[in-house]
């Protein structure tokens, strides 16, 4: 798989968390502190994830985060990584 596919998916993956976690109600920083309560700053943690760095590229999303932050947000890792990768 090329780098810009496996980019995209995890694009999709944000975009998927970003549409439960509106319709949940959920704030970035409400779910910043259920995914990372020992942080400092929560907010920034998940704000990472959805906006480019200093150098235009967007945070790469690791595994761990993932699982994370589908537990957060009560979803099943696997529906997420399929449905992701069906995106366009």
């Amino acid at each position: 798989m090329e780098l810009e596919r496996m980019i995209e998916i995890e694009r999709n993956i944000i975009q998927i968390f970003d549409e439960c976690r509106a319709e949940k109600n959920l704030s970035i920083e409400a779910l910043g502190k259920k995914v990372y309560p020992h942080e400092a700053s929560p907010y920034m943690k998940i704000q990472s994830l959805r906006k480019p760095q200093k150098n235009g590229k967007p945070r790469r999303l690791s595994v761990g985060e993932f699982m994370a932050i589908c537990e957060a947000l009560e979803l099943d890792h696997v529906r997420v990584l399929i449905d992701a990768a069906e995106r366009k």
